[in-house]
């Protein structure tokens, strides 16, 4: 029997249009690790709209991430941080350093904004969280009607927190 990784890993070298459901954070880090491969294999862009970066579920990614910044841009948007997750995170330290990213942080959690989170790369790739405390997710590796409202939802969140200017820390 296939392991849960070399599923997503089929799925990932097939690009079948194909809903993977995601059922836990450790499966979402194994379809993270297989959209980051991707996103490195294709030279694809990546955006992320995020609660917190758990460090947990983000620092594995850093090597990819080091790479990926090489050649294409990554974009985050973090909507709900804790301040101990930020400090000293080796994800943001990575993408804070590269020239290529846009980077929101809100730091005015008065507001209550609440987003859903995903990661998204180049208009068909995605991991897109249905139940953030669970983990629960929906994946897929070849899908452009729902990547391109992910991208379309990703520059309306980013239009909004740029409006705010003052809640908001922004580097890009």
């Amino acid at each position: 029997m296939k392991t849960y990784a070399q599923l997503i890993k089929e799925y990932r070298k097939s690009r079948e249009r194909e809903m993977i459901s995601n059922g836990s954070h450790e499966h979402g880090r194994i379809i993270a690790d297989n959209i980051f491969e991707a996103a490195l294999s294709d030279k694809l862009d990546v955006s992320i709209i995020t609660g917190t970066l758990r460090r947990e579920f983000y620092e594995p990614l850093v090597p990819k991430l080091s790479r990926l910044l090489e050649t294409n841009k990554v974009n985050l948007i973090v909507v709900d941080p804790e301040e101990s997750e930020l400090s000293g995170n080796k994800f943001l330290d990575c993408i804070s350093s590269a020239s290529n990213r846009e980077i929101i942080i809100n730091r005015d959690n008065s507001q209550n904004r609440r987003h859903q989170h995903f990661i998204l790369a180049g208009d068909s790739m995605y991991r897109l969280e249905t139940d953030h405390e669970m983990g629960l997710a929906v994946a897929n590796f070849n899908d452009p009607i729902v990547g391109e409202m992910l991208r379309d939802r990703f520059e309306s969140v980013l239009e909004e927190f740029l409006a705010d200017k003052k809640p908001v820390e922004s580097a890009g």
